[in-house]
């Protein structure tokens, strides 16, 4: 399971990790990322709310510093996330993000998260031969409707798109499910 897990890794997918415990998943990832060449990101443990996705996206600095003049929402949190969602889209950056425990933060304010998540899906669709992209690991106790969440149509996905492939196939292409439940 960790070798098929690291070949998607190689193969630039983004990972989505389920099944057993929240220690397993996060053992499993840390087996996973062991050698791994690139700077890790990795969401502290806890993160429920907006305004704790827009604490650790200050820490790692993954956001432009002129996002309180850039024409953004007037909430500070939302300022800085819409500014981290920007740059996701714009810069070339090879590190590893990991979202632990999605199925944990807040319903509510979920949907912040899983627009990185799609923003970053739609990265390395676009992806073309020796560009970078950050890549992606998330984990939760079991896949909850996520791919088709992530399918709905919105306009992170261009209007550019494949007409030859639904969104849901282009997540399915982009997110590899690992379930670790038999490993």
């Amino acid at each position: 399971m960790l070798e098929e897990a690291k070949k998607e890794l190689y193969r630039n997918k983004h990972l989505l990790i389920i099944g057993k415990s929240e220690t397993d998943r996060r053992l499993f990832i840390n087996n996973l990322i062991e050698g791994v060449h690139r700077e890790v990101v990795r969401t502290p443990r806890g993160i429920t709310t907006l305004d704790d996705y827009a604490d650790f996206i200050k820490k790692v600095k993954m956001y432009n510093p002129d996002y309180k003049t850039a024409g953004y929402p007037p909430f500070p949190a939302l300022q800085l996330v819409y500014s981290h969602h920007d740059i996701l889209r714009k810069e070339d950056n090879s590190c590893l993000m990991i979202i632990d425990e999605l199925d944990q933060i807040n319903p509510k304010e979920v949907g912040y998260v899983e627009r990185t998540i799609k923003i970053l899906i739609e990265r390395l669709d676009d992806l073309k031969k020796g560009e970078k992209s950050i890549q992606l690991i998330v984990s939760q106790e079991n896949e909850n409707d996520l791919i088709d969440k992530l399918a709905k149509r919105d306009n992170v996905y261009g209007s550019n798109r494949n007409a030859r492939r639904t969104y849901k196939q282009i997540v399915e292409q982009n997110l590899k499910i690992i379930d670790i439940s038999g490993y």
